[in-house]
């Protein structure tokens, strides 16, 4: 079989559940101070001009004073710094509670430290706690960093066509969920059968890798029952040059 270069994924042959994650605590806020840092840092790290940086931060903190009770905040401080944190907003949709994760950041100086990881596990915790069954967030088609960061965390990727509230934004985003109502880790991804995708691109199959700026192709997989499960950069998989979506057919249930 094939060499598959820096293989970054939860494989089989990987141990524990998504990625091995160190545990720093993680502390739920909820006084006006530290949800300004929170924010602050959030913009910062979004690249928000300093000359318009408060008057932003005041509409979010507004923003979030309207919907203070479906909303939690989490963050991991340094030195009584907060330097990572992640929100989590409890929604209602067709008679079913559901957790949309939706701002956060990470300082540049904590990357690598798997502070997101730690972070998505927490959310998700509460999530269940809160009793929702499904989590889900938004990612942008482009973001390659983001699609594998959160196929990483076990989330499949598929359409926003069957979001009515969130259509709109079809052709930016992916539609990112995982299940909830099991405790189990989510299925690991087999590289065999990743790598017997490779040149594939027949939809009667159960595995595919498409180009990731086959937009198109994506979508048609997507309405034939597929998910995305990973997003691979160049020379990660033999003889693959370009980035890729790696999709299995999802199974009825």
């Amino acid at each position: 079989m094939p060499r598959v270069r820096d293989n970054p994924i939860r494989t089989q042959e990987n141990t524990g559940e998504l990625r091995e994650a160190s545990s720093p605590p993680v502390e739920e806020i909820t006084g006006d101070n530290d949800l300004r840092e929170f924010y602050r840092g959030r913009e910062i790290n979004r690249g928000m001009p300093t000359k318009i940086l408060d008057s932003q931060v005041e509409k979010l903190m507004q923003a979030h004073g309207r919907n203070s009770e479906n909303m939690r905040t989490f963050v991991i401080r340094q030195e009584g710094k907060i330097v990572a944190g992640g929100q989590m907003e409890l929604q209602e949709s067709s008679g079913q509670t559901r957790a949309y994760l939706g701002k956060k950041f990470v300082n540049p100086d904590q990357r690598g430290q798997n502070f997101d990881a730690v972070l998505v596990k927490r959310r998700l915790d509460a999530a269940r706690e809160a009793g929702a069954k499904l989590a889900y967030s938004l990612v942008e088609k482009t973001n390659i960093a983001a699609l594998r960061s959160i196929t990483k965390d076990g989330f499949d990727l598929s359409s926003l066509e069957h979001q009515p509230e969130m259509e709109h934004l079809k052709e930016k985003e992916y539609f990112a969920s995982r299940d909830l109502t099991s405790n189990n880790p989510p299925s690991k991804i087999e590289m065999a059968r990743v790598l017997g995708s490779i040149g594939k691109a027949d939809l009667s199959g159960n595995e595919l890798l498409i180009d990731l700026n086959d937009k198109q192709a994506i979508e048609e997989a997507f309405t034939a029952g597929f998910v995305g499960k990973f997003v691979f950069k160049p020379k990660e998989l033999p003889q693959v040059d370009r980035v890729t979506m790696y999709l299995e057919k999802e199974l009825k249930k």
